[in-house]
């Protein structure tokens, strides 16, 4: 599926992945010029949120980076690289729907745990990192056993999903905990899409109601004779 494509001026703009990234650039700017006003109403802060119901933060996170130069860079780098890859893979109505959802859940169990663990309620959420660390996990899980290059070394899958979860375990442990849940519950999370298959329940119920559907409709079919006005070389059709 073809994701739509920008034209701003000299720059094209093309798919879902691409976009996202323009639009975390975007964000990086604008948390740099409007800090203030940013972290009051679109960077994802549990106690504000819950004080003043701002829960359209839980979408509006996801496209504001962790302001730091090498996190912004290399964010958008994994962004057009590997969700463009998943984007190819899914679509990008999936694309969105993965990213966006994983997204906006783990932002809302960051709110209920907020509620338990009083210091987390001050500590400002970056949604874009959820979506490269999850990302990341994504597109370890999906090539498994199968062996890639990373840096130019050998390794299967599932390390490269361990060696995205390595960052994120160290930026808690250098920095704080508090700042990497969003990220930890994204990454739970898409572990449980991809291999666990969570994801596939909907696609499995729709086939489960459609075969319902269909055998129901045959139950009503019925096998009779033609007479002369039935032409061919049967003399039955179905009624």
């Amino acid at each position: 599926m073809a994701g739509r494509r920008i034209k701003v001026g000299w720059l094209t703009i093309e798919g879902g992945a691409a976009t996202h990234a323009a639009l975390g650039l975007v964000g990086a700017l604008v948390y740099g010029v409007f800090k203030s006003f940013t972290l009051e109403n679109l960077v994802l802060v549990p106690g504000l949120v819950l004080s003043d119901f701002k829960f359209w933060e839980l979408v509006s996170f996801s496209f504001f980076p962790t302001p730091s130069p090498m996190s912004v860079v290399f964010g958008l780098l994994i962004i057009v690289s590997i969700g463009s890859q998943l984007e190819a893979r899914w679509g990008t109505r999936r694309y969105w729907l993965f990213t966006l959802g994983v997204g906006a859940a783990a932002g809302a169990i960051t709110l209920a745990l907020s509620l338990l663990l009083k210091p987390l309620q001050m500590f400002p959420q970056f949604g874009f990192s959820v979506a490269v660390s999850t990302q990341w996990v994504a597109y370890g899980l999906y090539g498994r056993d199968r062996p890639m290059q990373f840096w130019s070394l050998p390794i299967t899958g599932y390390t490269f999903a361990a060696i995205g979860v390595l960052l994120v375990v160290l930026e808690g442990l250098f920095g704080s905990w508090y700042q990497v849940v969003p990220d930890l519950l994204g990454m739970a999370m898409a572990f449980a899409i991809i291999h666990l298959g969570v994801g596939d329940v909907w696609t499995r119920l729709r086939g489960w109601q459609l075969q319902r559907r269909l055998k129901k409709r045959s139950s009503h079919l019925q096998s009779i004779s033609g007479g002369r006005n039935v032409s061919g070389g049967s003399d039955k059709f179905l009624h």
